[in-house]
C-alpha cells in the first residue's frame, strides 16, 4: 500500500490526509510528508546582548529561538515573545516578525526599559487581528531578577490574575505597563514572620510591591507611627483575605507569631505555610501543607531562597 500524505495546509476535506487542496493555497508538500513542528513559545530578540536570556527562556518554556531557524517552512508557534530595548534594529525586527506573522496566534511584546506603545505601533499597526499583549520590563534590578521578572510575566500571561491589556487599542488608552493597572487583582495578605528573617523576606516583599502592586501587611512598615500596634495587627488580621506564615526556627520561638497564627485560625482564615529554613509548622496547624523552600531548592539549585519565595508568594497572591 502506498502511504498517504498528511495534510499540512489544514484545508483538506479528508483530514488528516492530503486531498490536493493545498494546490489552491500555494502550498508545495512534495518534499516531505511530515507535519510541521509545533512550539508553544518562540522567542525573538535582535540584540545579541540578550542571547543568553533568550536561551534561558527557551529552556524554561521549552521554546525556540526563531533566529536559529533561517528558512521556511517555519514551525507553528502558539505565542511569539519579542524582547526589545529601543536600541535594537526596529526595521530588522519588523521584517522578522512579518516573515513569521502567519505562524503564531498571539504575541507578547516586552519593552525592556522602553515604552511598548511605541514598539507596538512600529511592529503591529498593520496586523490588527493578532492578539498582542504588552508589558514594560524595568531594567533597574539585579541581573538575577531580570530573568525571573520576565518568567513571571509569561507565567501570568498563561494564568492571568492581573488586568492584562490586549492590543490593539487606541494608542492613548491605558497600558498594561501603567503602574496603577498592573496588579489590581492580587489578594490582600497578612504576612506573619519573625524579625530575625527580615533580610530574606523584605527583598521579596519589596519586589512584589514595586512591580506588581501587591498589598502586603508586614509589621515592620505597615503600622503607622504612634498607632496602637496590637489593635492594628488585630484589625489587619480580620481585614485581610489571605494569611501567610513564613515559618522558620525563629517563628517557632515567637509568642507573637503563635498568637497571629492562632487568631487567623480562629477567624477561619485560609492559612498558607511557607518554610524559609526547613522548620515545620507548630502542632496546632501541622495539618496544613507547608511549602518547604530549602527542599524545593534541591530541585532548582540555581534559584536562591529569595527568588523561590517571590515565586511562591506570587502564586499564592494570584
Amino acid at each position: 500500500n502506498t502511504p498517504r500524505k498528511l495534510c499540512v495546509c489544514g484545508k483538506s476535506k479528508s483530514l488528516p490526509y492530503c486531498d490536493g487542496s493545498h494546490m489552491g493555497e500555494s502550498w508545495n508538500c512534495e518534499e516531505t510528508t511530515d507535519v510541521l513542528p509545533f512550539y508553544k513559545y518562540g522567542f525573538l530578540s535582535a540584540n545579541v546582548r540578550y542571547s543568553n536570556l533568550i536561551q534561558q527562556l527557551c529552556e524554561r518554556f521549552k521554546g525556540k529561538n526563531i533566529l536559529d531557524m533561517h528558512k521556511a517552512p517555519y514551525p507553528t508557534l502558539q505565542t511569539l515573545v519579542i524582547l526589545l530595548d529601543g536600541f535594537d534594529d526596529i526595521e530588522g525586527t519588523k521584517a522578522i516578525v512579518t516573515r513569521w506573522m502567519d505562524t503564531f496566534s498571539n504575541a507578547i511584546l516586552l519593552g525592556l526599559g522602553v515604552s511598548t506603545h511605541y514598539l507596538f505601533a512600529e511592529l503591529f499597526k498593520k496586523h490588527t487581528k493578532k492578539s498582542i499583549y504588552v508589558a514594560d520590563v524595568p531594567i533597574d534590578m539585579k541581573p538575577y531578577m531580570f530573568f525571573f521578572h520576565i518568567e513571571n510575566l509569561i507565567d501570568l500571561f498563561e494564568n492571568p490574575p492581573m488586568k492584562l491589556q490586549r492590543e490593539p487599542a487606541p494608542l492613548d488608552a491605558p497600558r498594561l505597563a501603567n503602574e496603577d493597572d498592573r496588579c489590581g487583582c492580587m489578594h490582600r495578605v497578612f504576612l506573619s514572620h519573625a524579625v530575625a528573617d527580615e533580610d530574606i523576606i523584605l527583598p521579596a516583599v519589596n519586589y512584589l510591591r514595586k512591580h506588581f502592586k501587591a498589598d502586603i501587611f508586614v509589621c515592620l512598615d505597615s503600622i503607622p507611627i504612634a498607632t496602637n500596634w496590637s489593635s492594628r495587627i488585630n484589625d489587619q488580621l480580620e481585614d485581610r483575605s489571605h494569611f501567610i506564615v513564613l515559618m522558620s526556627k525563629a517563628v517557632k520561638q515567637s509568642h507573637f507569631c503563635s498568637f497571629e497564627i492562632g487568631y487567623a485560625k480562629g477567624l477561619g482564615k485560609k492559612i498558607h505555610m511557607v518554610s524559609l529554613d526547613g522548620a515545620m509548622p507548630p502542632a496546632f496547624v501541622s495539618d496544613t501543607q507547608c511549602v518547604d523552600l530549602p527542599r524545593l531548592q534541591h530541585l532548582v539549585p540555581h534559584r536562591s531562597i529569595t527568588e523561590l519565595l517571590i515565586k511562591t508568594l506570587s502564586d499564592i497572591l494570584k
